[in-house]
Parts: structure tokens; C-alpha cells; sequence
């Protein structure tokens, strides 16, 4: 399949949700296919902003694919190997690699097709699928489910994986994946796979509840974990929902990637704030969003403005 270069329109959304450091660190994308795609840091305190790695003209990241650990230290991003097509203005994807990398740009490891992965809780460990293409060539199967520890550097293989969508879990350590029809859950220190009753994957820091994407269009679902019951309020079950984050024990932030968000109160059902903009961070010690409205959002920083919207708790 070949895919149109979204690289043209520049790669300037920052990467949701992750901020650390004593909840400032943001990390994101920007540029494009004839400068090569800078992945940045920058330090909402100081405004400082760095280059941590960047790529060449035939490569390309993609901030929905580029996740900080948790503890803040290491940066694991998708490396799209790319061929473009100037006269038809397209381009192939032809084939994808995940990187390792501390702040300072070191490549700590690197795997062959990947498009799939999620960090452990406690940063040591990092699950991968390898063999899944959903962007770029025609769609194939899911291969196989790896388990790569950062301190000794060993890969474990947990065996063949044939689903579309994975999560490690904080509130058990358990890692999550469906395909579509069925959520599996995997265990990572004894390696069986079995099939649980959940609906989606996403669960909640504490698992009382689980958020579902919809992979083919618009819309999103969420589940109370113990029931399966569909908890979605119903004034915004058919948005256009391609972001999510779930900030403190029960409440969820959903909308479009850089326009409008709405705050659940999956207890209540109620959407508590509404505001528009790029989330870029959360700061759970002070429960403040940090959200910046400019669309073009890291050309301009560290000079633009960045928003603290205050959530209001029970």
C-alpha cells in the first residue's frame, strides 16, 4: 500500500502526555522530509530545548510513536525507513525499526519491524511485537512477542502474537493486547498467555476501569473492569477520539490529538472541563494540565506560551 507522506505538512504535534522530572520534561518531533525529523526535549521550566537525535532524509519518527519512560531517562520511538516519490508526491514505508535512546541521543538497542511496544512500570523493560505492519506495506500478521530487559540487555521471547494493539498494565505488571474480538493478557515473568473477559486494554492506573480505541474510525468505548459494563458518557461517544491519557485514579482525558478535549469523571460519567489545544503533560502532584493551542506548537517554543489548566478534584 503506499502511504501519503504526511511529512510534507511538517511533523510539529507534540508528544501527549509525557512529562517527568518532577513533571517537566516534554519530548516531541518536528521537521521534515528534506531536513530530516528532530526528535526534541525540552524542559517546561527553563525553557530550555535540545536536540536528542536526528534522522536522515530517508527516515522519519512520528510523535504518536515515540514514548519517554517512566522514569524519564530513555526515549523508545518507531524509525520509519522510508523511499519518497517526488512526481506523485507519495511515499513507501519500507520498513520500521524501534529505538532505544537515552536524552543525550545514545542508542541503547535497536529491533528490526517493529510498530508495536509499551514500556514496564518500572522502566527496566520494554515489550515489543515484531512482524506487524498496519502503515505502509499491505497488512500482515503479527509474528512474535519480546520481552527486551535494558539491564542486562537480554531479549526474551514470550512466543507467537497475532494481535493488533498492546499495553503493560501498572496495576498488575501484566501486559494486554487484542485483536479486535478478544483482550489477552501475558505474563512476563512466566511467560503463558491466556484469554481474559475485558473488552479493551487501557486500563486505569488502579484497574477499575479501561479505555478501547476505535481502531477503524471514530468514537472510543469505556468499560468498568469488573462488570464489563459500557461506562462511555453518551454526549461524546461518537467524537472524534484519537488521543487519550489518564490523569489520577478515575478521571480521563479523550478528544482529537489538537483540538478539542474533554475531561471524564468515570465514576460520575460527567465531563467535568472541556478545552482545546495539543495536552502536553500532566502534572499529577499539582493536578495541572499543561496545554499549548498553537498548532504549530515546537517551531515556536520555546517563545510560545504554554497554558496550566487547574483540575478541579472531589
Amino acid at each position: 500500500m503506499i502511504t501519503k507522506y504526511f511529512s510534507i505538512l511538517m511533523i510539529t504535534i507534540l508528544l501527549f502526555s509525557h512529562i517527568t522530572f518532577a513533571q517537566k520534561i516534554i519530548v516531541s518531533t518536528f521537521g521534515n522530509n528534506f531536513s530530516g525529523v528532530t526528535i526534541y526535549k525540552y524542559d517546561i521550566e527553563t525553557k530550555e530545548k535540545k536536540a536528542v537525535y536526528t534522522t536522515d532524509q530517508n527516515h522519519v519518527f512520528i510523535d504518536h510513536k515515540i514514548k519517554l519512560s517512566p522514569d524519564g531517562f530513555y526515549i523508545a520511538a518507531i524509525l520509519h525507513d522510508i523511499e519518497f516519490y517526488k512526481d506523485i508526491n507519495q511515499a513507501f514505508y519500507q520498513k520500521d525499526d524501534l529505538l532505544i535512546l537515552k536524552l543525550d541521543g545514545t542508542i541503547c538497542a535497536k529491533m528490526s519491524e517493529v510498530q508495536l511496544f509499551d514500556w514496564s512500570k518500572d522502566t527496566h523493560k520494554i515489550v515489543y511485537v515484531t512482524g506487524l505492519r498496519y502503515e505502509g506495506k499491505p497488512f500482515t500478521k503479527a509474528d512474535r512477542l519480546w520481552i527486551l530487559d535494558l539491564k542486562t540487555g537480554r531479549k526474551r521471547d514470550l512466543g507467537k502474537c497475532n494481535e493488533i494493539d498492546i499495553h503493560w498494565a501498572q496495576f498488575d505488571g501484566m501486559i494486554y493486547t487484542t485483536d479486535l474480538t478478544k483482550v489477552y493478557q501475558y505474563n512476563p515473568e512466566k511467560g503463558y498467555r491466556k484469554i481474559t473477559p475485558y473488552k479493551a486494554i487501557y486500563f486505569s492506573p488502579y484497574g477499575e476501569y479501561s479505555y478501547q480505541p476505535n481502531y477503524e474510525g471514530t468514537g472510543f468505548k469505556l468499560f468498568e473492569t469488573i462488570s464489563n459494563r459500557d461506562i462511555t458518557p453518551n454526549n461524546i461517544k461518537k467524537e472524534n477520539v484519537n488521543f487519550y491519557r489518564w490523569i489520577g485514579k478515575d478521571e480521563l482525558v479523550a478528544g482529537d490529538v489538537t483540538l478539542e478535549k474533554y475531561i471524564i469523571d468515570v465514576q460520575t460519567g460527567r465531563t467535568k472541563n472541556i478545552f482545546t489545544g495539543n495536552m502536553i503533560g500532566y502534572n499529577d502532584k499539582t493536578s495541572e494540565i499543561y496545554v499549548h493551542k498553537d498548532k504549530k506548537v515546537f517551531k515556536e517554543l520555546p517563545d510560545s506560551k504554554i497554558e496550566k489548566i487547574k483540575i478541579d478534584k472531589r
